[in-house]
């Protein structure tokens, strides 16, 4: 139709977007240093979580961090993880239930461009993965950031301005 004859038609003038083919995308962030963000320990993994500081490692196992959250059924289109180190041999990862995606070592901020619809977020970090462990490795997860479409399961949008 082109813009001119688009504007003319009321369309582009009243700002009416029912007739696109688009999702809105919901944004949450999730500062760990200031909560759990509503997080918790997966099964067999002793993550602690320390106010101030984020999530890191549990006894017995160095350098690794595993937490979960339920949340209600939304499609998660990307996840971005913050942690406190940059591992030589580490990893992050997004398990369960989704196919879990690893990252590569080598930096301490990952994002995952993901598209399924998810009933719960599980994030793994492992500052050790494939190598000898070195407490100085042992990191924390300290931000999570999720977008997603349809209903966010968080309530409000508060990211960051990008």
């Amino acid at each position: 139709m082109g813009l001119t004859n688009s504007a003319r038609s009321g369309f582009a003038a009243s700002g009416d977007c029912s007739e696109c083919d688009c999702e809105d995308v919901w944004c949450h962030y999730i500062d760990f240093t200031v909560s759990d963000g509503g997080f918790d320990p997966v099964s067999g993994f002793t993550s602690v979580y320390t106010s101030g500081q984020g999530w890191g490692q549990g006894v017995g196992q160095p350098g690794i961090v595993v937490i979960e959250r339920a949340i209600a059924s939304t499609n998660i289109t990307q996840v971005a993880i913050k942690s406190t180190v940059v591992a030589p041999n580490g990893g992050v990862g997004i398990r369960s239930p989704l196919p879990f995606i690893n990252s590569s070592p080598g930096q301490n901020d990952w994002t995952f461009n993901i598209g399924n619809t998810v009933t719960g977020i599980s994030i793994a970090f492992d500052s050790n993965f494939g190598g000898a462990s070195n407490p100085s490795w042992a990191g924390k997860i300290i931000s999570v950031q999720i977008k997603g479409t349809g209903d966010n399961p968080f309530g409000s949008e508060n990211c960051p301005e990008e």
